[in-house]
């Protein structure tokens, strides 16, 4: 635990050294189409790392099942011959190996949320900032009330409006 809180805060102080202090407002319609684009991919990409964490937590739940009826099915040799145990010991390995796997495949996809929602969330604020007026003042509205909603809701809504861009 403590190593995945060490990476979360590097991938933290990482991404506070490379982004802007508060969110800037798109200048340009092309500007502005490009977050909206860049907003969509980002939520569909947090949709797949939220299926993936799903995925991997159902396969940890398998795996402490198994972990369970390992030392619930203990191994005992006879006095001088520990070999009788070699594969029950090799299993013990093989489950502390894939564990470890699961651990760090999991605290993965949780730092790439992390990233994600972020990025989203930066993403969200400069499309409520954005001002334009005329013929896509209609449009950049629906987009802006788009803005406001959890990423899953907004993602899908900012994708209809996608549909309909001038």
């Amino acid at each position: 635990m403590k190593r995945t809180a060490l990476y979360i805060l590097a991938l933290t102080l990482a991404v506070i050294g490379a982004a802007p202090a508060r969110a800037q407002a798109p200048t340009t319609m092309d500007e502005f189409k490009a977050v909206v684009l860049d907003s969509i991919q980002t939520g569909q990409a947090l949709a797949v790392v939220e299926s993936n964490i799903v995925d991997v937590t159902i396969r940890w739940d398998h795996f402490l099942k198994r972990v369970e009826a390992h030392q619930t099915n203990r191994c005992y040799f006879e006095p001088g011959h520990p070999e009788q145990c070699a594969a029950y010991d090799q299993e013990a390995r093989n489950l502390q190996t894939e564990g470890q796997n699961l651990i760090t495949e999991h605290d993965g996809y949780v730092a790439q949320r992390g990233f994600l929602t972020t990025h989203f969330g930066v993403n969200m604020a400069r499309l409520r900032l954005a001002e334009f007026f005329g013929t896509f003042g209609p449009w950049v509205e629906r987009v802006k009330n788009c803005s406001f909603q959890q990423w899953e809701v907004a993602t899908k809504c900012l994708i209809d409006a996608w549909e309909e861009h001038p």
